[in-house]
């Protein structure tokens, strides 16, 4: 049985756009205890923190609106081989992913642009859609921000708070609606989101973690994109996506992120 076939594969990964517009594999998810606080540090001001926010701007500006790639997806609680397909994400909310079976060939097509998604499985014929906004287990600031947490770039607001952390980094703390607060690990001197944490009243503490291949920001590379992206919610890991050989892309045609569902396909609606 190919993974995308599996039973649990396809009820998990529909549980996980209902529930939290992304790849993970919560079926059902509960509230966030009163416990849950975000990372500290000693408050840094003046020009200091100024650098700080200006490099952190800087990063995201020079850094593509998309990305085309080929990924490796592992989801742990299902306990199956990793998912290798082609992932295309274009910021803040359009995200297309292609998964293959062994030989190469599609297996099941997942798309979203942040309220609504298409998800087919090629094999059994079916089609799903549904909406991923306005779920009660996410806040609405950051649903269907997808696109933007795969490339290292989480929503902020304009005012960011500028925090040491203990590794040397800096933590910028920002304030979304819905009485989102999140922080962003920023390394200036590599250029790199290492880090992103949000919580709100009510909700799972969302926890991501980005790796770098590359050492740093320069002339000749100007952006860092993550090679591998890790989810947490609620301190339970959801996925671990690694991403190979991406390309910048600085456009995309919006039509590349709908799917053409062929009239044999029995359609199954989630909202």
């Amino acid at each position: 049985m190919n993974v995308a076939d599996h039973p649990r594969f396809v009820t998990t990964i529909l549980s996980a756009l209902k529930n939290i517009g992304l790849l993970c594999c919560l079926g059902a998810v509960l509230t966030l205890g009163a416990c849950a606080a975000l990372p500290r540090g000693p408050l840094v001001r003046g020009r200091q923190a100024d650098d700080v926010r200006t490099a952190f701007r800087n990063q995201r500006q020079n850094c593509p609106a998309g990305i085309d790639a080929e990924v490796s997806l592992n989801i742990p609680a299902l306990n199956l081989p990793d998912i290798d397909g082609y992932l295309l994400i274009y910021a803040p909310n359009y995200l297309r992913f292609d998964g293959l079976t062994p030989l190469g060939l599609t297996a099941n097509i997942l798309t979203t642009n942040g309220r609504r998604y298409d998800y087919i499985v090629v094999q059994s014929q079916l089609a799903y859609d549904g909406t991923i906004t306005g779920q009660k287990y996410i806040p609405p600031a950051l649903a269907g921000e997808a696109a933007c947490w795969l490339l290292g770039r989480p929503p902020v607001s304009r005012q960011l708070t500028v925090e040491k952390a203990a590794d040397g980094n800096y933590w910028l703390g920002s304030a979304l609606e819905g009485r989102v607060r999140s922080k962003i690990l920023f390394s200036p001197a590599l250029g790199q989101v290492q880090r992103y944490v949000a919580i709100a009243p009510g909700y799972k503490t969302l926890d991501v973690h980005y790796n770098y291949q590359s050492r740093g920001v320069g002339r000749q590379n100007p952006c860092q994109l993550p090679v591998e992206v890790r989810m947490r919610l609620g301190g339970r890991q959801i996925f671990n996506l690694k991403i190979k050989n991406p390309l910048a892309v600085k456009k995309l045609r919006k039509g590349r992120f709908k799917i053409k569902i062929p009239n044999n396909y029995k359609r199954i609606n989630l909202h």
